[in-house]
């Protein structure tokens, strides 16, 4: 039986990733509709504020919008310095 070649990182690379990191911190306020009441989150991106003051709900729409974009949420951490939480997110680059 014949061994076959090993392939060269050329012929097989890894695959290379890009990441972001969501910081969001909950505020004290919230917003109470017809039958619901929503916590209000600020949201941070790689330490740059991207929601601010806005309903939980939407947290989750963005989530689904980027997961649309390729990103795959890969660890949450709760309690994080100045974040309640920290969702960390991955994607294929190339």
């Amino acid at each position: 039986m014949l061994d076959k070649p090993k392939q060269s990182r050329k012929e097989n690379p890894m695959q290379n990733w890009e990441y972001i990191r969501l910081g969001v911190s909950y505020s004290t306020r919230s917003i109470t509709t017809h039958d619901s009441v929503y916590e209000l989150v600020d949201v941070y991106s790689n330490g740059t504020k991207i929601l601010s003051q806005t309903k939980s709900l939407d947290l989750y729409d963005y989530l689904n919008k980027v997961g649309t974009e390729g990103w795959e949420l890969v660890n949450i951490h709760l309690g994080r310095g100045k974040f309640d939480e920290v969702y960390y997110l991955k994607r294929p680059v190339g």
